[in-house]
């Protein structure tokens, strides 16, 4: 598939991603303030909770294959210093090598779909797939994994996915399972319901 990393798939890596905290690339992308992000270069934003730290520089994107044109990265929310965990949420964008069609984006999102099954599967987890979602308007689809990380905490993380354009926007809510609902969840819930395209 032309459109992802070689390997499981942008997606999918992202999804690891979120657990390994590390340096940050370094990057010019604004910082979140205040509860709210705004990147006018990549022309969208979101809020989340103002108690939620920028977590950006301390998580990192692992590729196992192929290399990633990431447009922006920003993470938002604690990360465990014992485990390197996000307990939060985790926006990237990637520029992939074809412009996505309103009329092609079922084709993109259907992709997406066995890329995360084979994921899930390769880890152990347990994957529920929601179909009827939106990011910002558009359609999507959201990935429900849990699964054990390093044999350190079982994770959990929501992956909402759409394309715009040329581009792939994945907002990863993620955490150690046993406070995904009650810390991660409504954190989650508001960078969703306030994600725009502008």
């Amino acid at each position: 598939m032309a459109s992802y990393a070689q390997g499981f798939g942008l997606s999918i890596l992202l999804l690891i991603a979120l657990v390994a905290a590390g340096c940050g690339a370094g990057d010019s992308a604004p910082a979140p303030r205040g509860g709210h992000y705004r990147n006018d270069g990549v022309r969208y934003r979101f809020d989340y909770p103002a108690s939620w730290e920028d977590a950006s520089q301390a998580v990192t994107i692992q590729v196992g294959e192929g290399k990633l044109d990431l447009v922006d990265k920003v993470a938002v929310g604690e990360v465990e210093e014992d485990t390197g965990i996000l307990n939060g949420v985790m926006v990237i964008v990637v520029r992939i090598d074809h412009a996505v069609t309103a009329e092609g984006l079922e084709k993109e999102l259907s992709e997406l779909d066995a890329l995360h099954k084979e994921f899930a599967a390769s880890v152990a987890g347990v994957l529920t797939t929601r179909e009827g979602v939106e990011l910002g308007g558009l359609r999507a689809r959201q990935y429900l994994v849990q699964f054990a990380y390093r044999g350190i905490a079982e994770v959990a993380s929501a992956q909402t996915v759409t394309f715009f354009g040329d581009r792939q926007y994945t907002v990863n809510c993620q955490g150690r399972a046993s406070r995904f609902e009650s810390d991660v969840l409504p954190g989650c819930e508001k960078v969703l319901e306030t994600f725009r395209f502008e």
